[in-house]
């Protein structure tokens, strides 16, 4: 059984998000194409019009500044969009607070989350898809719910207790 008790904070947050995203290769493709290939293509669409500005390329400049313009655009609101829903997912997590105190305890039926001000909520083993883990931490992947595990929250031997009721559980829902 391991119990623990830690604060949650933005930082933990995005650390979890990449950690999932990692596992997941199609909402990875969609967080690349949202930020990095859309804006990549924006500036090099507005590059090409400024190019196109400077060489007095009149004939197609009105049409090539309307799309830049609205690829700008868009570019932007897909962009503000996204990391607006990632954050509203922290806030839901964390019930607004900048860091929040957690509670944990993890047994061989169940993991339940408390989280400061709100009811404990009990995962059985058989609801948790996966546990990933990496050097800032680890998440257990309950649907679209995740129980965000900070490395210092738990010691080397937790971890390693963790890890293998991981690993004997979700391989047996799996």
């Amino acid at each position: 059984m391991i119990e623990a008790v830690y604060a949650i904070q933005f930082e933990d947050y995005k650390a979890a998000h990449r950690l999932w995203l990692s596992d997941r290769p199609g909402a990875m493709l969609w967080h690349l194409f949202v930020m990095w290939i859309f804006p990549g293509v924006v500036v090099c669409a507005n590059c090409w019009s400024l190019w196109l500005w400077i060489r007095q390329r009149n004939d197609i400049l009105p049409t090539v500044y309307g799309i830049t313009i609205a690829l700008t655009w868009l570019c932007l609101i897909l962009i503000t969009t996204y990391r607006r829903r990632l954050r509203r997912r922290y806030r839901e997590a964390t019930g607004g607070a900048a860091a929040q105190r957690v509670g944990l305890l993890v047994d061989d039926a169940h993991v339940a989350v408390s989280h400061a001000g709100r009811t404990e909520t009990r995962f059985s083993w058989n609801a948790i898809e996966n546990f990933l883990e990496d050097e800032h931490g680890g998440v257990l992947v309950a649907g679209k719910t995740w129980v965000v595990i900070p490395r210092r929250a738990l010691n080397e031997p937790q971890w390693a207790e963790l890890r293998e009721m991981a690993a004997a559980k979700v391989a047996k829902a799996g």
